[in-house]
């Protein structure tokens, strides 16, 4: 069985607090769980990827290249989860997206009328406001 598989958000939690603290105490203790638990589950993780992802010191812990590699991972993944979250309490609590679109004449009665039926249709609450206009004008106008 594929080890990433049975990583769960809490231990992507764990990996970036491992590597902030560099402590499996301190990360046990915000954790809530115990030191023993926090690094019996490390080494079972370290033995599933085959890397070591941590060097352990007097000192503490540092990521080591492997550890590194997978924390930028974990970071976006988290990152990520963050932004769906957040996504999902926006529609929730009623968002409408704004979106304005800028065209030049030649496309307006073409191109534009379809699209903006297809974006209302998947996104029936959005305001669209629309401006026509030479692509001189409407560049200085993007924010």
């Amino acid at each position: 069985m594929n080890w990433t598989r049975r990583l769960r958000l809490r231990h992507l939690q764990l990996l970036v607090s491992l590597a902030e603290t560099g402590s499996l105490s301190d990360t046990a203790k915000l954790a809530h769980t115990t030191q023993p638990g926090l690094s019996k589950w490390l080494k079972e993780l370290e033995e599933d990827a085959g890397a070591e992802l941590f060097e352990r010191h007097a000192r503490g812990l540092r990521p080591t290249a492997q550890g590194e590699v997978l924390l930028s991972h974990v970071r976006r993944l988290l990152s990520e989860m963050e932004r769906a979250q957040s996504n999902l309490d926006a529609l929730r609590e009623g968002f409408a997206p704004n979106v304005a679109i800028g065209t030049s004449p030649a496309s307006a009665p073409s191109l534009v009328p379809d699209a903006i039926l297809y974006y209302l249709g998947r996104h029936p609450r959005a305001h669209v406001s629309l401006q026509e206009s030479t692509m001189n004008v409407l560049l200085d106008r993007l924010e």
